[in-house]
């Protein structure tokens, strides 16, 4: 396979737009309704004035391995730690699966692998990533949206898709 890096990232991607994101999960199995109100929410606070990015709905399984494997891998202390990490991911990759072609060591040592890892891990933008969340993650049924929301009001009024209604105070 090919080694890690940041070329990876651009493997297994999800759409890249609102729109599409907010399709591919709806068309997970079960999503429709999640999807729906999920538009209603950010409808919701962009109508208030916030600025909303909607960063990630449906993931595949192959993608969020990939970041877990990124993210472990950069926080490797020494070549030993490294190779056991290494071995854990190859574990997972063929006990989940998978069947992501990916080298894991770099050619130019343990200090080279987990550099190409941290670039991987920060061109995916990880803060932190589990083996748990990788084998299990809510993105991969469509039962999980990641977004940012920046200059929300202080007071926040947001409605129900049934109609019920909330006030709160930020």
């Amino acid at each position: 396979g090919e080694p890690l890096g940041p070329n990876w990232t651009m493997r297994y991607r999800p759409p890249q737009d609102e729109p599409a994101l907010l399709a591919a999960l709806a068309q997970a199995a079960g999503s429709q309704d999640f999807a729906n109100r999920v538009d209603l929410l950010l409808a919701q606070l962009r109508e208030q004035g916030a600025v909303v990015y909607l960063n990630a709905t449906l993931r595949s399984r192959e993608r969020g391995y990939l970041m877990w494997g990124a993210f472990h891998l950069s926080r490797a202390a020494n070549a030993a730690e490294l190779d056991a990490r290494v071995e854990q991911l190859r574990r997972a990759n063929e006990g989940w699966g998978l069947r992501v072609p990916i080298a894991w060591r770099h050619p130019a040592g343990w200090q080279a692998t987990r550099e190409a890892a941290r670039e991987m891990a920060d061109t995916y933008e990880v803060v932190f990533a589990s083996e748990k969340g990788a084998r299990s993650s809510r993105h991969y049924d469509g039962e999980a949206v990641d977004f940012v929301a920046v200059g929300l009001p202080r007071r926040l009024h947001l409605r129900a898709p049934g109609g019920a209604e909330a006030r709160g105070n930020g």
